[in-house]
């Protein structure tokens, strides 16, 4: 099914100070609007045709996977999956993709054979797109997952988190190795000072065998966690980075992104912070310990709030990312965070919510290495109120 395009043209100290700019000189586009009440979720994926991939929540019915290609200077999209609940029901995460075989997965919060959602995959062959379930989720298992995947580049297993069931209905951390369909349960979170519902993409390290994630809550404030699960002699242990306490300190983290060589962690908490609407922060690893610092706090006004999504361009050290509510235009803002020496400098690259370009942006941009260009989603907005997606050129 093809719809034509609607398209238009280091550590941080009581002492720093943050300094917020305006609006830079960036061009906002809208590639593509949603029909109405498709509910765009997830970061977008590109692959190394150009093409994007991503998940709509209820469009159709139950959600589907989509594909979004330019031809000819327009773009058109392309309904890939369409879910029937026996095979899943609404993909919240968006997917991610086998570079060798070109094989998608995903995972869906609802349907499936326990109603608790699923682990997917997607393929194109000769005959068109066909969807695998590679796993049913069992209350056992972990249920409702809400985070995207992450694939092993060496094994090819696929790690994920599901934000609740397991042992004490606070949620697990697992694994699915696609080519044998085999999975297990890494971690099962007991609610306790261990956390409860993870939520955010786990992040792999450099070093095989470690994977770092964040719970929006539990921990010893119940305001949420930064944590690494360890493996060693197959056995996996959890050990918490941080315990978020709420007030300036922030609360419920959203997305994580973590430095090549594993010694810094960025982040975002929609909560909390300096004016309670959410903050960046970092954590910085020296010899066996991780400190915790506040780099940027959101107002909640022109500068946006509930910051959910977070992309570090390892080039240049900046960090982009986008708040769902706020900026100028009420419908949130895409930002760029820049270190100048001791000090962190915000921009606003974009506020969503003004000429029919978009409302609410819900995940991390997708960032184009070459071009500069971020892209990403929006969960409403756009000529049919359906969301968009959109493209921000410096």
């Amino acid at each position: 099914m093809l719809k034509t395009l609607i398209c238009r043209s280091a550590f941080c100290f009581a002492g720093w100070v943050l300094f917020v700019q305006p609006a830079l000189a960036a061009t906002e586009s809208v590639l593509y609007s949603f029909p109405a009440g498709a509910s765009a979720k997830g970061k977008l994926f590109e692959d190394n045709s150009g093409a994007f991939y991503g998940t709509t929540y209820s469009q159709d019915g139950l959600g589907t996977v989509y594909q979004l290609k330019e031809s000819r200077g327009s773009w058109d999209s392309r309904v890939i999956q369409d879910f029937h609940d026996s095979d899943g029901a609404n993909p919240f995460a968006g997917v991610i993709q086998d570079p060798q075989t070109g094989t998608f997965y995903g995972t869906t919060v609802n349907g499936g054979a326990y109603g608790g959602g699923t682990v997917f995959s997607i393929q194109h062959d000769k005959s068109g797109w066909s969807e695998n379930v590679l796993r049913h989720l069992s209350g056992s298992d972990g249920q409702f997952p809400k985070a995207a995947l992450t694939r092993d580049k060496a094994t090819g297993v696929l790690y994920g988190t599901a934000s609740s069931g397991g042992e004490s209905g606070c949620g697990t951390a697992f694994q699915v190795d696609p080519a044998t369909g085999e999975f297990d349960v890494l971690y099962s979170f007991q609610g306790a000072s261990d956390g409860c519902r993870p939520t955010v993409q786990l992040r792999a390290t450099a070093k095989a065998g470690i994977l770092i994630g964040a719970t929006e809550r539990g921990g010893s404030h119940d305001r949420g966690t930064i944590f690494l699960l360890q493996q060693a002699g197959g056995v996996w242990t959890e050990k918490l980075l941080h315990t978020f306490a709420g007030g300036a300190d922030g609360k419920a983290p959203s997305d994580l992104t973590v430095v090549s060589d594993n010694n810094i962690i960025y982040g975002v908490a929609s909560g909390g912070g300096t004016h309670g609407d959410g903050l960046v922060f970092q954590l910085a690893q020296k010899g066996h310990r991780w400190t915790y610092s506040r780099i940027s706090s959101f107002t909640g006004r022109s500068d946006g709030g509930r910051p959910l999504g977070l992309h570090l361009d390892n080039t240049t050290g900046a960090l982009y990312g986008v708040a769902e509510v706020g900026g100028d235009g009420g419908g949130g803002v895409l930002f760029q965070l820049n270190q100048i020496g001791t000090h962190w400098q915000k921009s606003i690259l974009h506020a969503f919510g003004r000429n029919q370009d978009g409302a609410f942006p819900i995940s991390r941009p997708a960032f184009d290495v070459t071009t500069g260009v971020l892209y990403g989603t929006t969960l409403s907005g756009g000529t049919k109120n359906g969301g968009v997606v959109y493209a921000v050129s410096p």
